[in-house]
C-alpha cells in the first residue's frame, strides 16, 4: 500500500498568477508521486482558480494568510492601507500560527509549500516540518521602498525577513532579484500554463467566426476589473474585436465580448486564442504569454518593485511594447496595436518546465 503524502500549500491572494503557478506545481507533484498526495490549499485567492486548474486531490480552505499589496486601482498600490492591514495582521499572527499548527498536526501534514506568505515558515518551524518557498519576489523587498513614506513599514519588513529566514529552501523563479533573505535558494525555470483547448473550439464557444481570429485582442489586468478605464480605446479601434474578462455589466458594443468567471472558456484559452494581449505585466500573465506565444502590450504599474524587473527583462523574453498609461486611458491605442500587426514577431526559446523541476526537488523533502 502506497503512502499518501499530506501537504499544505499556502498561496497569497495577491493577483491570480501565484494561484495558477501553484496549481501547476500541485499537478506536476501529483504526476511525479503517481497521485499519492493530498493537498490542503489554504489561501485568500478565489476557490474557482484552483477548481479550474488543479488536477489532483485537494481541499480548499479560505484563510487570510497574508496582506499582500492593497490595490487602489488595477495599476497602483494603496501603501497606507497596506500598512494598516499589515499591522492588523500581525496583531493576530500568534493565534493564526497556533491555529495552523493544530491543523497540520490533526491532518498529519508532512510538508508546507508557500507562494509566498511569510507566516508559512513560522508555521513550518513550530510544526517541525519542512517549509519550501516558491516565488519571484519576497514581500520584504516589495515593502522596503514604502518605508521612505511610512517609516512604520520598517517593523513590518523586519518581521517578514525573520519569517522568511526560517524557510528550508526557496525555489526561485525567473523575473526575480537576489532574494538574499532566504538562506538556501535554487533557481528553477519558468512555471507557465500551456493551453490545450483548440482555438477554433474557443472561438465557437465565444460565438466568433474563425475568420475574425486575427482581430481578437484580450484585455487583461491581473484579475482586477478595468472595464471602466478602457472603453474609449475600444470605441476608437472598431476594426479590432476585444475580449474582456469581467463579472461587471459594461456598455454593449459591437466589438466587445465579455467573459465572466463562470464561463466554460478559461482565461488561459483566451490568452492562446487571441492575437494580442493588452494588460498589466505580472508574472502570471507574462509567463502565459511566453508559453502560448502571444505578444503583450503592457502599461505601467506604480509602487510595486516587480514591475521594474519585468520591464527590464520583458524584451528578451517575448514580443512586447509599452503603452503609457495616459495613452491607455485616453484611448490612443491604435498606433501601439498596429505595431504588432506590421512587425515580424521574434520568439526566443524560453524553458517553461519549472513545475516539473520544482516537483522533482520537492519530492526529496517528503
Amino acid at each position: 500500500m502506497h503512502t499518501v503524502h499530506n501537504i499544505v500549500f499556502y498561496v497569497t491572494g495577491h493577483g491570480f498568477g501565484h494561484a495558477t503557478r501553484s496549481s501547476e506545481i500541485i499537478n506536476a507533484l501529483s504526476k511525479t508521486l503517481k497521485g499519492q498526495i493530498f493537498v490542503h490549499i489554504r489561501s485568500n485567492a478565489p476557490r474557482w482558480i484552483f477548481s479550474q486548474n488543479v488536477n489532483a486531490p485537494f481541499e480548499y480552505h479560505f484563510v487570510s494568510i497574508d496582506v499582500g499589496a492593497v490595490q487602489r486601482s488595477f495599476f497602483d498600490v494603496d501603501t497606507l492601507n497596506t500598512l494598516r492591514d499589515s499591522y492588523k495582521f500581525y496583531l493576530k499572527k500568534k493565534n493564526l500560527v497556533k491555529q495552523e499548527v493544530n491543523f497540520i498536526k490533526e491532518n498529519n501534514v508532512s510538508l508546507i509549500l508557500a507562494d509566498i506568505p511569510p507566516i508559512a515558515f513560522d508555521i513550518a518551524q513550530q510544526a517541525k516540518i519542512p517549509g519550501i518557498a516558491i516565488g519571484n519576489f519576497s514581500w520584504d523587498w516589495i515593502y522596503q521602498p514604502y518605508t521612505s513614506e511610512y517609516p512604520q513599514f520598517a517593523k513590518v519588513v523586519a518581521k517578514i525577513k525573520e519569517s522568511y529566514s526560517k524557510a528550508d529552501l526557496l525555489l526561485q523563479l525567473p523575473f526575480s532579484t537576489a532574494m538574499p533573505v532566504f538562506k538556501k535558494r535554487k533557481k528553477i525555470p519558468m512555471i507557465a500554463r500551456k493551453a490545450t483547448a483548440d482555438s477554433d473550439m474557443v472561438l465557437h464557444q465565444l460565438g466568433i467566426d474563425k475568420t475574425h481570429k486575427d482581430r481578437l485582442i484580450l484585455l487583461a489586468f491581473g484579475g482586477l476589473d478595468a472595464a471602466g478605464y478602457i472603453m474609449s480605446g475600444i470605441k476608437k479601434c472598431p476594426e479590432y474585436l476585444f475580449v474582456i474578462p469581467t463579472d461587471q455589466p459594461i456598455q454593449k458594443m459591437e466589438n466587445v465580448i465579455t467573459v465572466n468567471s463562470h464561463s466554460n472558456v478559461k482565461f488561459l484559452d483566451l490568452v492562446n486564442t487571441c492575437r494580442l494581449i493588452i494588460g498589466k505585466p505580472g508574472y502570471g500573465l507574462v509567463s502565459e504569454c511566453i508559453a502560448n506565444r502571444t505578444p503583450l502590450l503592457y502599461t505601467d504599474r506604480d509602487n510595486f518593485l516587480e514591475y521594474g524587473v519585468m520591464k527590464k527583462q520583458l524584451p528578451q523574453c517575448l514580443p512586447c511594447a509599452r503603452i503609457p498609461r495616459y495613452y491607455l486611458f485616453m484611448g490612443e491605442w491604435k498606433e501601439s496595436i498596429d505595431y504588432f500587426y506590421k512587425t515580424p514577431l521574434k520568439w526566443p526559446k524560453i524553458n517553461a518546465n519549472g513545475a516539473d523541476v520544482a516537483a522533482g526537488i520537492i519530492k526529496k523533502y517528503l
